[in-house]
């Protein structure tokens, strides 16, 4: 069941994508991304799906990267936290989840130029980390071997 915000131009999206829990047995989407709901980092998205999350399909690229970066803003500021319930496992229930996501898709309200620069920052960014940390496994790696060296 797709839910529609009432939202003006300007807004994060007309439509909000639809936003269900993560079946195994179902055909992944090309338009999908994930959110994990149990655990610490309830909230957080996720680009490959894990047992414990949420699917957020979405209608095309743009919509998702939006929304995909949205999610990431929301679990950057600690937005879920207030949400997440459980004591020996925290868990977000879906529906809190689609609380949030809509009350701030109703409240957010810049224009669309904007919002697509910051979101290409936001991609950028996160190749850059992708490799910075790709390169810091590389010179671990390389320390060991060095120490490996050293012993023999």
């Amino acid at each position: 069941m797709k839910q529609t915000a009432n939202l003006q131009d300007g807004r994060v999206s007309t439509k909000l994508p639809i936003m269900k829990q993560y079946n195994p047995n179902h055909t992944l989407s090309n338009h999908s991304f994930y959110v994990l709901c149990k655990g610490l980092n309830s909230g957080k998205p996720l680009e490959k799906p894990t047992a414990n999350c949420f699917e957020m399909q979405c209608k095309d690229a743009n919509h998702k990267a939006n929304l995909f970066w949205l999610c990431f803003s929301l679990w950057q500021t600690k937005s879920f936290e207030h949400y997440i319930r459980g004591t020996a496992i925290p868990f977000l229930t879906l529906s809190d989840f689609k609380k949030v996501i809509i009350r701030v898709c109703n409240s957010i309200d810049f224009d669309q130029q904007r919002r697509m620069k910051l979101v290409s920052v936001m991609d950028k960014l996160n190749q850059l980390e992708e490799v910075t940390i790709k390169k810091i496994k590389l010179i671990q790696e390389y320390k060991l071997s060095m120490i490996r060296q050293m012993l023999r």
